[in-house]
């Protein structure tokens, strides 16, 4: 597996692209550009994935490693990599929020010992 921060292209925008709310895709783009987001290019044998990261630091001094989103295959094993790199790296948590059902989201974080804190509903007015 090859981790490395990648720039903003078409390649990333295809995968990406339609796992960004538009309300909030300028705004990650705001981020991109400034750093407060950074953007990962992970490589395997057989598969590319892409995913946004960005890092919290709480008023207690908790620093939190936010999986904005993730987009390819090997999900669960790139978790795993980002978690033991960021533990490395002294930041205390990790979370992830995402659109899809609890079975899919398992998939992703299986064994990795997330538990869930929060879910979000909306209504369109």
């Amino acid at each position: 597996m090859k981790i490395s921060a990648g720039e903003w292209c078409e390649e990333a925008a295809k995968a990406l692209g339609e796992l960004i709310s538009p309300d909030v895709f300028s705004v990650y783009m705001k981020w991109l550009r400034q750093g407060i987001c950074r953007l990962w290019k992970i490589e395997g044998e057989n598969y590319l994935t892409w995913v946004i990261t960005r890092v919290e630091l709480y008023p207690s001094g908790v620093k939190e490693l936010v999986v904005e989103v993730i987009a390819g295959k090997n999900a669960r094993e790139i978790m795993r990599e980002f978690l033991r790199r960021a533990k490395a790296l002294g930041i205390d948590r990790a979370r992830f929020e995402t659109h899809h059902s609890e079975k899919i989201a398992q998939r992703l974080i299986g064994d990795l010992g997330f538990k869930r804190r929060a879910s979000v509903y909306e209504v369109n007015l």
